[in-house]
């Protein structure tokens, strides 16, 4: 083979992976362009009352285990604008703005997050990788591999333990909706997305390697701590 064959393969090869890279930089770019535009409609009764019982017959939640944490239901929503539109079924904790939502993507696949708002961050633990994605100005997100609620709530509770201790912050305890957090919550992650030059040429990094090194570590190794 010449040098000039091997010249004219490593060109092509280069240019189908720019040309790959770009496709994946599109596709992954527009769910994230509508981040600002997401926001929770509300269910009929009938809409609501199906949802949650397909999540509680899932095992996902214990309500009684939700009641004992101090968790209320506060609605069943569906997320417009996001890809698919899932269902968003919330509970709330009493007067403090830290939230349960599972989302049902299909009728038998589920992911969950436990969000707690803060004065200037936000603290989310989740179920899928997905959430280490994007970066965040002023939020903190954790994920892990796991399949149920309460599991869920233990890591976000020991980072609630550990935020309290080491920076001295807790949720904040004003009124508010969870429609109002979400969507305030997204609306700013996309403000910050767009501040990064070139941002849609990131979205490969951020989806192939970001996520993997990010998922199933807790906040404290996620921000150096160690100990």
């Amino acid at each position: 083979m010449t040098s000039d064959s091997l010249l004219t393969i490593a060109y092509f090869l280069i240019g189908g992976a720019a040309g790959l890279w770009i496709l994946i930089a599109l596709a992954g770019s527009l769910p994230l362009l509508a981040l600002s535009k997401v926001y929770l409609e509300p269910t009929s009764d009938e809409e609501s009352h199906h949802y949650l019982q397909q999540v509680l017959s899932l095992g996902v939640i214990d309500t009684t285990w939700a009641s004992e944490n101090n968790f209320e239901p506060v609605g069943v929503y569906r997320v417009k604008k996001m890809a698919g539109s899932p269902i968003l079924v919330g509970w709330k904790k009493s007067h403090e703005r830290t939230y349960l939502c599972i989302y049902v993507l299909f009728e038998t696949h589920t992911e969950c997050d436990c969000v707690s708002i803060f004065e200037k961050s936000v603290l989310t633990t989740g179920t899928s990788k997905d959430g280490q994605m994007i970066p965040s100005k002023h939020d903190w997100m954790q994920t892990f591999n796991v399949t149920d609620m309460e599991e869920l709530w233990e890591h976000h509770f020991d980072t609630l333990e550990y935020l309290k201790q080491t920076l001295g912050q807790t949720p904040l305890r004003d009124k508010a909706t969870l429609a109002e957090d979400f969507e305030a919550t997204l609306h700013q992650q996309a403000e910050y997305i767009s501040l990064f030059s070139f941002w849609p040429l990131r979205v490969p990094y951020w989806y192939f390697v970001r996520r993997a090194q990010r998922h199933n570590k807790p906040l404290r190794v996620l921000l150096g701590d160690s100990a």
